[in-house]
Order: structure tokens, then C-alpha cells, then sequence
């Protein structure tokens, strides 16, 4: 994997931050500031970043004292269901703190009694899941995976980690049972209940394989995540179509799998959620893990094709936004460069920066974002996010989180 400064190479890196710091100041003038989980969560790993990026004090203090009211509003509020969105902010949360951890400071308000009810919470719950170990628990469960592994281990009760490493060892070790993807269900003498399998990033198979990846890679021991890894890339690599821009067929990859007959949905949507760039990805991290020499070069194929969908017909794009708009798809092809050091992606990249400020020159006076600043996915703070990984000269990591 190469690393290159990438700011270094975009060639108008001054418009770049002019369009941060007009972003910026929307986000430092929104009234509406730590409202809810999601605003608290947003602006905390916000100024976090710009901390990581500018150095001032004031900006990681700031991010300190969101994260503290942040954990004392989840700390009063009891929740009968843990909804995945909700888990995905709490790994948000996981991730902050560990990198918060590496700035010890001696006004900072303890936060362990807080952590450790939730910690406690995760913990009972990823248990009922594993008893359960439907595909319904699945998601909720890899989500509670990814919160333990961001988690600082210096902070976390001594026995959390092994035991989410157990629970998952479990489910690995029944390769058939119902919590594992529904590979090949139409072709069964007994087919289960219709289901419906999305394929994407945000909210589908490539998005779980890649969090499989990332947890064989911290723990070796975990053999049977190969087969799960390797049976889930077939099966994408088993929908995939001829494009033909001529009638308007885009993408390789549909956005869902369903029905007894696994019939395929394909749309026009390229960005971070959803279609071919998530794919890409996918095969390119997942050769890290099978060696497998075919998956770059198919990798490279998907990706490639998907530089010559530009507008908004063959790609659904019609905001900055970071999980439907120009941010998600501008901050995918960094990663695809960064992963491949493919020039064609840094062009990509550099193309999808300049679409990213030119939809925020009609969203910013016109309130685009009035009231969802805050939301790391659909609100202002995750475009920043993309922007100032374009500006600053090291790897921020906010993405991991997002896998």
C-alpha cells in the first residue's frame, strides 16, 4: 500500500480551504449545536479533526468537553432496543475516545463510569444476539464488533475483548447457521424465508466483510473469517452485469440481492453507501486477506469504470453530502488511490473535491443543512471531514469508524 501526500498533489489546495473554512464557519455558527447523540457525536469528531489538522488547543478542548456531555446524555437515557443507527454512533464514539486518550488532560472530566455502563450495555447485548443468531441480529452484532476493537483496550474491563472474541468464534464455528448471509439460499431443497440482502457500504455485505477483515486482522486466530470473507466476494462477484452506457446500464454491481429466486436490483447511485466504488474497495482490501492476485486486478476494473460516470444520471449525485453526495464519493477515491496508488484515482479524486465545493457554493446560502449540521453522514460535518483530509499533510483516520 502506498501512502503519498495527496494535499500535495491537488493543484488548487487554496480554493480547498477556502471552501473548509466557509464550511467551517457554518458549522461553528450552528445554533443548533448538541441538541441530540448525533449532534454531540458529529461536532466532537469534528473539532477533533481540526485539532489533528491546525494544532489548537482550543479546538481539541472543545471536542473534550462534547464527548463528556455526549456520554452523560446516553448515561440517562435507558434504550430497550439498540437500533443500528444508534450503534453506528456509539463506534463513532469508540473511536473518539481512544484517539482523545492519546491527550491526557488534567482538567478533562472523568468519563469511566459513563464508559464502563456502557461498555456493560454492548457487552449484555452482543450476548443476546449471539443466543439469538438470526440475520436480523447480524448487523447489530458486527456493530458492537467494531465498537470493541476501536475501543481503547488500555480502558476497557479486562475480560470485554476476549469475550466478544469468544461469542464470535461461536458464530463462526456454525458456518450454517441463520446469522450468516443467505449465500446461495435459491438453489437450497428447503429455501428459508425471503430475504432481501444489500450489498453496499453503509448498510450491506461489503461493509460487513470489510468490518470480517479488519477483525481477522486483529486477531489471526480467527481462521474461519477467510471462508466467510471468500464465500461473501463470490457471491457479489455472482451479480455482477455488462455495463452498457448506451442504455444507460452503469453499475457492475446491483444495490440489493432478493426474493427465493435472488433476483437483482441494479440503480444508478455511486457514492459512499451504495454502488460499484464500495466494491472496489472491497476487493481491493479483501486481496490483503485471501492473496488472491485476481481481486486487484478485478478491483481495478470496477474502479476504473466508474471514473467515466460523471453526471447526475449515471451517478445519482446531487449534493456535497458525505453518504449520498460528492464528499463520499471525492474521500472513495482517495481511498482507492491509497490503496492502489493508481493515478486515475487521484485525478478522480481531485475531479470529485472541485464537484464537492461547487455544490456548496448553491447549499451553504441557501441552508442546505439548516438544522442536520451535526450528522456525520448526511449533515455538514462530514463534508467537512473530507475536506480537511484533502488539506492536511498526514491520515486523519476518522474514516475508520466508517469502515
Amino acid at each position: 500500500m502506498v501512502t503519498p501526500y495527496l494535499s500535495s498533489l491537488h493543484k488548487d489546495k487554496d480554493s480547498l480551504i477556502a471552501s473548509w473554512q466557509a464550511v467551517h464557519g457554518a458549522i461553528a455558527g450552528s445554533p443548533g449545536r448538541g441538541a441530540t447523540v448525533a449532534d454531540l457525536l458529529g461536532y466532537s469528531v469534528y473539532y477533533y479533526t481540526v485539532y489533528r489538522t491546525f494544532g489548537h488547543g482550543t479546538d481539541l478542548a472543545l471536542s473534550r468537553e462534547l464527548l463528556g456531555q455526549l456520554l452523560q446524555l446516553l448515561a440517562q437515557t435507558t434504550r430497550a432496543v439498540w437500533t443500528t443507527t444508534l450503534l453506528d454512533q456509539v463506534t463513532a464514539l469508540a473511536w473518539l475516545q481512544a484517539e482523545l486518550a492519546r491527550y491526557p488532560a488534567a482538567t478533562a472530566r472523568p468519563a469511566g463510569s459513563e464508559l464502563a455502563q456502557l461498555d456493560a450495555a454492548l457487552l449484555a447485548e452482543a450476548g443476546a444476539l449471539q443466543a439469538a443468531a438470526t440475520a436480523e441480529s447480524r448487523p447489530r452484532f458486527l456493530r458492537i464488533m467494531l465498537y470493541f476493537y476501536l475501543r481503547n483496550r488500555q480502558q476497557l474491563p479486562t475480560g470485554h475483548w476476549p469475550q466478544m472474541l469468544t461469542m464470535l468464534t461461536a458464530l463462526i464455528n456454525a458456518p450454517d447457521s441463520d446469522f450468516w448471509f443467505p449465500f446461495g439460499e435459491a438453489n437450497t431443497a428447503s429455501p428459508k424465508p425471503e430475504r432481501t440482502t444489500a450489498l453496499g457500504l453503509a448498510d450491506g455485505l461489503a461493509g460487513e466483510l470489510l468490518l470480517l477483515i479488519q477483525l481477522y486482522e486483529a486477531d489471526g486466530q480467527l481462521a474461519g473469517i477467510r471462508q466467510q470473507v471468500r464465500q461473501g466476494i463470490l457471491y457479489i462477484l455472482s451479480t455482477k452485469r455488462e455495463v452498457d452506457f448506451s442504455e444507460q446500464k452503469y453499475a457492475i454491481f446491483p444495490a440489493h440481492v432478493g426474493g427465493r429466486q435472488q433476483e437483482a436490483a441494479f440503480d444508478n447511485e455511486l457514492s459512499w453507501s451504495h454502488g460499484d466504488m464500495g466494491q472496489s474497495w472491497l476487493l481491493y482490501k479483501s486481496f490483503e486477506l485471501l492473496q488472491d492476485a485476481e481481486l486487484p486486478r478485478l478491483a481495478e476494473l470496477v474502479g476504473l469504470n466508474t471514473l467515466l460516470r460523471t453526471d447526475v444520471r449515471s451517478t445519482a449525485v446531487t449534493s456535497s453530502r458525505f453518504d449520498s453526495g460528492a464528499a463520499g464519493v471525492a474521500h472513495l477515491y482517495r481511498k482507492l488511490f491509497l490503496a492502489s496508488g493508481h493515478e486515475a484515482y487521484r485525478k478522480g479524486y481531485a475531479y470529485w473535491l472541485t464537484q464537492t465545493r461547487s455544490w456548496l457554493t448553491h447549499e451553504l446560502p441557501n441552508g442546505f443543512y439548516g438544522h442536520r449540521e451535526g450528522d456525520l453522514r448526511q449533515g455538514l460535518v462530514g463534508v467537512g471531514l473530507v475536506l480537511l483530509s484533502a488539506i492536511s499533510e498526514e491520515e486523519l483516520g476518522w474514516d475508520r469508524f466508517l469502515l
